[in-house]
Formats: structure tokens, sequence, C-alpha cells
């Protein structure tokens, strides 16, 4: 395996994107970096790749756009340039790549970005025609979704999580618990996976960046890094609910596997997921332009009921307390180093099983895409 940069520093892996990666690029025609502003000083930050003649193609990669997770898109974009970038053909393709969406938590090692918002959840055509009352199933298990008081014990409070999310599952279903927890909810402004109640400023500038790169080329591989769903230790390719084809034909063009959509028979359906959103966006706005919008989703704790368990009782804590406190510091740190090991880890197991799942998945796009050879 190589020697790539896994890091969970705020200021390794901003500087190792803004210098050591730009390095990297210098090969380019044109090279351009933009920095937009968000929020305490922290920014999204982009790069824009021009060929030496027409852009016949375009790569974009984006990621941390659920803050914590864009660690390790900085470990995705170090096996690119260090194993693919070389074999891109600098006369044809340019790049756009981007992170993070969500720079605050990034920095904070939350998901959600500095008004609790889940950007994951705020990418919709038309943000009025939001149903806000649409997730009654969060509001069923809010008892269990958002304790108004603080994280008494650590342990004493795992053991009555567990216990109250089985009566939980029993009283609504195992189902309707995953919905509540996994669509979106727009009513609940310190509840988790919430929606805004106006659209957050990374959303707007993420829709105008879209409109622009979306517009420039007419053949177009996006690539959106996550961690957290999925069995563990492997990575699966979400693509969009609305993306055409089944998920076996995927997994036939691009000799990888698992391939899924975003519905619930296979992975989980969301409101205003940013894949799905551009999905149907740009045929509507660009039908002319031929192109794959995807996320590459790196599983840590798994898919077993105990994993799922794990992870959910993590999200749920952590917003707890964020928002209530916990009855000491310790007991604090606790819960934030559990919860950032759903995200994160720094085990070598995980990092070799990242390497080797990326390498698979884009040498089986960008060949099938014709980005390289």
């Amino acid at each position: 395996m190589g020697n790539f940069v896994f890091t969970d520093l705020y200021e390794r892996a901003t500087n190792y994107f803004r210098l050591s990666f730009r390095e990297a690029l210098g090969k380019w025609k044109q090279i351009s970096f933009e920095q937009h502003p968000i929020a305490e000083g922290l920014t999204i930050d982009s790069y824009r790749c021009e060929p030496f003649q027409k852009a016949e193609k375009l790569l974009v990669i984006t990621g941390g756009e659920h803050g914590i997770e864009g660690y390790a898109a900085i470990a995705f974009l170090d096996i690119f340039q260090k194993e693919f970038l070389s074999l891109i053909d600098r006369n044809r393709v340019g790049l756009r790549i981007l992170l993070p969406i969500n720079p605050w938590g990034m920095k904070h090692h939350r998901r959600v970005n500095e008004n609790n918002v889940d950007l994951n959840r705020t990418f919709v055509l038309d943000p009025e025609a939001i149903d806000r009352n649409a997730n009654p199933a969060y509001t069923a298990a809010l008892k269990l979704l958002q304790e108004e008081k603080p994280v008494r014990g650590y342990n004493l409070a795992r053991f009555r999580f567990a216990c109250r999310y089985l009566w939980m599952a029993n009283r609504i279903g195992f189902s309707a618990l995953r919905e509540a927890l996994t669509l979106g909810q727009f009513q609940y402004p310190r509840g988790l996976y919430y929606g805004g109640a106006q659209i957050q400023p990374s959303t707007a500038y993420m829709k105008r960046y879209f409109d622009e790169v979306f517009s420039s080329c007419d053949d177009i591989v996006h690539l959106d890094i996550h961690t957290g769903a999925g069995p563990k230790n492997r990575m699966t390719i979400v693509n969009s609910a609305f993306s055409p084809g089944e998920s076996s034909e995927y997994e036939l063009r691009y000799g990888y596997h698992p391939i899924v959509k975003t519905t619930n028979d296979e992975f989980y359906a969301m409101v205003g997921d940013m894949i799905d959103y551009i999905n149907q966006m740009v045929p509507v706005k660009f039908p002319e332009t031929k192109f794959y919008s995807t996320c590459f989703e790196y599983g840590l704790v798994g898919e077993s009921p105990w994993g799922k368990l794990k992870s959910r009782q993590a999200i749920i804590q952590e917003n707890q307390a964020f928002h209530h406190g916990a009855e000491s510091e310790s007991v604090h740190r606790l819960i934030r180093k559990r919860f950032e090991k759903v995200f994160y880890s720094s085990s070598e197991e995980w990092h070799r099983a990242m390497a080797e799942d990326t390498r698979r998945a884009l040498s089986g796009i960008l060949r099938a895409h014709r980005f390289i050879t």
C-alpha cells in the first residue's frame, strides 16, 4: 500500500489541499484556485484545471458535505493524485476539485454545518415545495432521537439507549425508525438530519457551482466522497435513485461491487440529497450534457444490527451532548470519540481497504468513461 495522507487534523488537511495537492496539479495548462468564505473565516476551496486543448471531458471531485467526512476526501485525493492523475490526458480532460463543502463541520468534527443543518438534505429543485411534515416517523420517535437534557454517564447511557432503541423499534417498526433517521426532517432545528428553514450558504454556492460546471463541458464524471454507511471496511458506490439503468448494469460496466441506488430497497431514500439533485437538475437545464454523478461511500462500523445500533447511538448522543452537554467533560469526550469513529478511522485495516476499493472503483469508472486508457 502506498504512503497516503490520512489525517483528522483540520489544519493539516487544508494545508495538504492548498499546498501539496496544488503542487501535484502543476502540469495542467492553466490552474486557478478559489476560496469562498462560509463561516468563522472558513472557506470552500476549489481548483479549476484547464486542458491544453479543448476540454472534451471533465472530471469533478467534491467532498466534505458532511464536515467530518472531509478527512476521508483528503485521503481519496491523495490516492487519486499519486496513482491516477498522471494517467489522465491533459490535452483533452479538465479537472474541477472542491472541498470541503461544509468547512465548519469539518473543522469542528461534526456532520452538520454551523446552523445544525445537514447539507445533504438541502438540495432540492424547488425549496418552496418541500413538505415540512414529510417525516412523521421522526416525530413518533422524538423522545428517542432528541432527549432535551445532558447525557448522564457513559456506559449507563449506552445501555439505556439500547433498551430505548429496541423499545421504539418495536413500537413503530424498524423500517419506520430507519426512515425517521435518514429521510431528513424540517421541523426540529436542533434535531438530526435537519434540512433547515432557508437555503444554506454552502448550498447556494454549490448550486451555482454545479450550474457553471455542467454548462461548461459535454461529457462529465462527478464523484462525491462520503463515509459512514455501508459494509464495514468497504466502499459502496451510491448512485442516485434518478440514475438511468439498474445497479447490476453499473456493476457490470465498472467491474465493481457493491453499487446501489438511493432507494429504500437498495440503500435509503433521502429528501434533498445532492446527487439526486444533480441527476434531476442536469437533464432539465443541460439536456445535451452527458454525465455520471455518484457518491463513493466508505463504510466503517458495518451494516450488522450491532453496527447499525452503534452508529445510530453515536450520532444521536453526539447531537444531544452538543446541544445539552454531558454530566462531565470526560463523558463528552468519550461521546465525541465514539462519534468520530463512525466517520473516520486511524486503523491500518481501514486505510488499506479504502485504498484498494478506491483503486478498483476509479479504474473501472475512468476507463469506462474513457478518461484513462
